[in-house]
C-alpha cells in the first residue's frame, strides 16, 4: 500500500482567540518558575543543560523555581500562571532530545503566554522559522534572552507566528489534509 505519513510537533494549548497580546506586558517576578522535568541521568537527562542556566540566575539574582509535576502536579491554570509571571519562559532539550531533534510544546506555550522564546535546540529554531532565540550554550542563551526579552516586537511576532502555525487547531488541520 502507498500511505502517506504526517509529522506533528506539538503546539501550545491556547487557541487563536485565546491569544492576548497583553501578556508581553505582564509584570514578571525576579524568579524563574519552571514546571517540568529536571533529570540528572538516564535518556533524558537534561539537568547538564540546566545547571549552568541555573548558575547564570543565581549570578544575576533571579531565583529558579522548579516543580516537579510528578510529584507535585499542577493544573494547567496554574502552571500558566506562573509561567506568566515568570522572569523567562525558560525551555531547554537535553543531549538526547538535541540529538534527536524533539520538539516540545514549552516552547510554544511560552511564546503565547507572552514570553520570549528560547532554546538551545537548532530543530526548535528551524520549527519556528527563526521566531525564537536560539544559541547551543545555555550561559549565553541566558545573557542574550536578559537582553531580547525586552523586545517586544520580536516576541509579538514570536506569538503571531505561533498563534497562526502552532495550535491544536493547526495540528487538527495538518490531519485532515491527509484524510
Amino acid at each position: 500500500p502507498n500511505y502517506r505519513k504526517i509529522y506533528i510537533t506539538w503546539a501550545t494549548n491556547v487557541l487563536p482567540s485565546e491569544f492576548n497580546f497583553e501578556d508581553i506586558n505582564h509584570p514578571r517576578e525576579n524568579k524563574i518558575w519552571f514546571s517540568g522535568t529536571l533529570s540528572k541521568k538516564g535518556r533524558n537527562e537534561n539537568f547538564s543543560v540546566y545547571r549552568p542556566f541555573i548558575k547564570q540566575c543565581k549570578k544575576y539574582g533571579i531565583a529558579f523555581v522548579h516543580n516537579n509535576p510528578f510529584i507535585n502536579p499542577l493544573t494547567d491554570e496554574e502552571v500558566i500562571r506562573r509561567t506568566k509571571k515568570s522572569f523567562l519562559g525558560v525551555d531547554l532539550r537535553g543531549p538526547e532530545h538535541v540529538k534527536n531533534g524533539y520538539v516540545p510544546c514549552r516552547v510554544f506555550k511560552s511564546i503565547s503566554w507572552g514570553h520570549l522564546g528560547m532554546t538551545n535546540s537548532n530543530e526548535v529554531f528551524q520549527e519556528l522559522d527563526g521566531n525564537v532565540l536560539y544559541r547551543r550554550d545555555p550561559e549565553i542563551l541566558f545573557d542574550d534572552a536578559l537582553t531580547g526579552r525586552s523586545n517586544k516586537q520580536f516576541i509579538k511576532n514570536s506569538m503571531l507566528y505561533v498563534k497562526e502555525n502552532h495550535t491544536y487547531l493547526n495540528r487538527v488541520d495538518s490531519i485532515l489534509s491527509i484524510l
